[in-house]
């Protein structure tokens, strides 16, 4: 009996320390997502887009004005809503026609982004393609 009584206490104990190597699942928005066709806004159209989404919840647009090599870069948050759905906002976006707070919706590896007009999508980019 006190084996016995001695095991259960050790199995309980592995039970109660292994518990605290459980991981959690890496949020599947997190990564970098790419449109390369023309996306028209109020503010002027756009020659092609990236959402980086970082695993702590920030993350950033990366926009290319049409006609220019000149890229815009605004910083944001984000949120998981459930259900494939998130929502980003960000700290200041005078004059460049993104809203503050916008819903994206993520759909396997297409993602995107119905406040913009024509929704385009964006696909998931593979890290390796911006490793040195």
């Amino acid at each position: 009996m006190k084996k016995l009584i001695i095991t259960v206490g050790l199995l309980l104990f592995a039970a109660v320390f292994m518990s605290g190597c459980v991981t959690e699942t890496e949020d599947p928005i997190v990564g970098i997502w790419h449109n390369d066709k023309k996306i028209t806004t109020p503010s002027g159209d756009f020659d092609s887009g990236y959402y980086v989404f970082n695993a702590d919840g920030t993350g950033f647009n990366l926009v290319r004005f049409a006609g220019d090599v000149v890229y815009g870069k605004l910083d944001f948050t984000w949120k998981n809503e459930g259900d494939g759905k998130y929502t980003v906002t960000r700290a200041e976006v005078k004059g460049t026609g993104f809203p503050k707070s916008e819903g994206v919706v993520l759909d396997g590896d297409e993602l995107s982004v119905p406040s913009i007009p024509g929704s385009p999508v964006f696909h998931r980019e593979s890290a390796a393609e911006y490793m040195v």
